[in-house]
């Protein structure tokens, strides 16, 4: 009916608090301290969001428990099962075919700091589709297919200062409609889709703020126009991991062995490779549970 789902405490206080650590730990790492910075003690050049290092993080161990937390893995597999998995399902109709599986897309993070640290605002209504040519038929065609976002809540984020996510609850049900009343024919330019123009002012006012304690998973359908909260107020940074799980279907399957060669070599994920060859990975294959290797496609 809406298009989101927020699941509460697929990780729990324990393993949330662990995960912090482990971010935190990183940051460390790049000479950035959490605490420091949100006390005033430290002061940052550049923007965390801006193509900094927190930016940069993808496989650190702390993450990866996270991405490929086995609770996380088996929601997102229900709920691609009662909605992608089948081709035919209506609201669901799309152009590959049929799943039983799922893999893991790794993607980033976010680490967003209180407006009284740096005021950053929020990313404007956009979609992470093409509404015109959803699959870039007429642009080479996709890399990966992704119809459900997700990420994972290490902080609270409510209401429309929380810095966190922001939504048009149900616009799954009217994409095609809506943008048929349209002239324009937007090909080539990706998968990202911005919405801020005075065309889409009647959509943006019914942006409704995600509420989701720490712990949640919150996932929603791809062909929803989203952003981001303009303003974190309180005294804590926002953060979420971004977790990917795909539809276990060849083109997936051809984009997970792309994954796993970088991952294996220590190369960002192939949608965000630009020239930096050095990444965070600090962890050997063994380290992994049987589970975990099943979601990043190592048996394929």
């Amino acid at each position: 009916q809406d298009g989101i789902i927020v699941i509460e405490n697929v990780l729990t206080d324990t393993e949330v608090d662990k995960a912090r650590e482990g971010l935190h730990n990183q940051l460390l790492e790049f000479d950035i301290d959490h605490y420091k910075v949100l006390s005033g003690e430290q002061i940052l050049e550049e923007g965390p969001r801006l193509k900094s290092v927190s930016s940069r993080i993808f496989y650190n161990k702390w993450k990866m428990d996270v991405c490929l937390h086995k609770t996380v893995y088996h929601r997102m597999k229900q709920l691609m099962n009662e909605t992608y998995s089948s081709s035919k399902l209506d609201g669901f109709e799309h152009i590959f075919e049929p799943s039983n599986d799922i893999l893991s897309y790794i993607d980033r993070i976010c680490w967003r700091l209180p407006d009284h640290i740096r005021t950053e605002g929020g990313l404007n209504l956009h979609l992470d589709r093409n509404p015109y040519d959803p699959y870039l038929l007429k642009s080479g065609g996709l890399k990966k297919w992704k119809p459900i976002q997700a990420f994972v809540t290490l902080t609270d984020q409510y209401g429309s200062e929380s810095g966190g996510l922001k939504v048009v609850k149900g616009f799954h049900n009217e994409i095609d409609s809506y943008f048929l009343k349209s002239s324009n024919d937007l090909v080539g330019g990706g998968e990202f889709y911005r919405m801020d123009s005075l065309s889409h002012v009647s959509l943006s006012k019914k942006v409704q703020p995600v509420f989701a304690p720490r712990g949640s998973l919150v996932c929603w359908d791809n062909k929803l126009p989203h952003a981001t909260c303009q303003k974190l107020s309180g005294f804590d940074t926002r953060e979420v991991v971004y977790v990917g799980f795909m539809p276990d279907i060849e083109l997936n399957r051809n984009y997970c062995k792309h994954q796993l060669y970088n991952i294996r070599n220590n190369i960002p994920p192939p949608a965000y490779v630009d020239g930096k060859n050095v990444c965070d990975k600090n962890w050997d294959e063994d380290e992994l549970s049987e589970s975990q290797l099943h979601m990043l496609g190592i048996y394929l």
